[in-house]
């Protein structure tokens, strides 16, 4: 299920060559790739009702869902004198819609209506690290095999740079 249709693709007067047909699987693949990002939050494909509530949700997931779309159309059309490089109007709406999607995943945008994952409530965006061990690996070792000779320098006793010794 897409969020937007081919109506709804910011092209301008850009004509697309058949092989894009109407642009119709560009919009499909931008959707997938936005229920790729935020289905580790949500279950998707986000159904929500039009309602006044839910209209800025509605209103994101199309806006996410058009500049892919449009932004991907933009660049693979490779237009003359650009073909070496990106296509910049292409490219800054790539670059917002991962953006986007990008808060959306990590939880600084919520979907509110969307119904989240068992398990997803309050779960906290980002990596977590658990170190079991007592002392520093990386520590133990240069204490170990590059100044073994001295004994370990507690962190109180190291000097300031401005200090003379």
């Amino acid at each position: 299920m897409s969020y937007s249709e081919v109506p709804d693709l910011m092209l301008g007067d850009i004509r697309l060559p058949t092989r894009f047909g109407d642009g119709s699987s560009w919009i499909a693949n931008a959707a997938d790739e936005i229920d790729a990002q935020i289905g580790h939050i949500y279950v998707t494909p986000i159904v929500l009702a039009d309602t006044p509530e839910n209209r800025p949700a509605l209103l994101l997931l199309k806006k996410i869902n058009n500049f892919l779309a449009s932004g991907r159309i933009i660049i693979d059309m490779a237009a003359a004198g650009e073909d070496r490089e990106l296509h910049a109007y292409g490219w800054s709406l790539v670059t917002e819609a991962t953006r986007l999607l990008t808060q959306l995943s990590t939880g600084q945008i919520t979907i509110p209506g969307a119904i989240p994952l068992p398990g997803t409530e309050g779960a906290v965006g980002g990596p977590q690290i658990f170190n079991e061990d007592e002392v520093s690996l990386v520590e133990d070792f240069y204490q170990k095999y590059t100044r073994p000779h001295l004994p370990p320098f507690p962190a109180h006793a190291v000097p300031y740079r401005d200090q003379v010794v």
